[in-house]
């Protein structure tokens, strides 16, 4: 039984995948809105269940009472297996934004490519063909923190909603057929307590 009043606080991520199509039409591809147990891309997951490995959300764009989470930090992580250059093309034409509440207003937006390092240009070859071929690839470890005073809270029984939304159709012509990637947000989560 829950100890009424009484939360847990974990410094433990939310997180979740979507597949990005090889054609995307501009528009928004957002972030925990299939749950565990949800429909999800075959090319995700080839039982197009999604499981833990996935998500950690047991509600489409909510956290189950009394759970809170406090948002310092967030990321993106590309599948290790998309093409650098299919990369690319999500990194420079779209943005992020997070958006708590009722849905419509970001509490937060930026260029997608600013949330990972490693999304410029490496050369390890003398002249321009080394550098155009050797495009660097974000780092998945990488994060982008907000400052103390700018965290993003997550309230009880908030809706939520994480998105990218892309500018223009893009066709991810580097040979990739879709391209799973991760948002982590990274913060506080208040759980209930149990007994026992």
């Amino acid at each position: 039984m829950r100890l009424k009043g009484v939360v847990a606080v974990d410094n433990e991520p939310l997180y979740d995948v979507l597949s990005l199509p090889s054609s995307l039409s501009a528009g928004e591809y957002c972030f925990f809105t299939v749950p565990i147990g949800g429909t999800i891309a075959s090319a995700i997951n080839s039982s197009a269940v999604k499981s833990r490995c996935e998500t950690n959300l047991t509600n489409a764009g909510r956290l189950p009472e009394p759970e809170r989470f406090e948002i310092l930090a967030f990321r993106l992580v590309f599948d290790q297996g998309a093409n650098a250059a299919d990369i690319g093309k999500i990194l420079n034409r779209s943005y992020f934004e997070i958006r708590v509440g009722g849905q419509t207003t970001a509490m937060h937006r930026c260029p997608t490519r600013v949330i990972t390092s490693g999304a410029g240009i490496l050369s390890s070859a003398s002249g321009a063909a080394g550098v155009t071929q050797s495009l660097g690839l974000p780092v998945p470890q990488a994060v982008l923190t907000f400052s103390p005073d700018t965290t993003v809270v997550i309230e009880l029984n908030e809706n939520f909603s994480v998105c990218l939304v892309v500018c223009d159709a893009q066709s991810l012509s580097g040979g990739s057929a879709a391209i799973p990637v991760m948002c982590v947000l990274d913060g506080y989560h208040a759980k209930g307590v149990r007994k026992g």
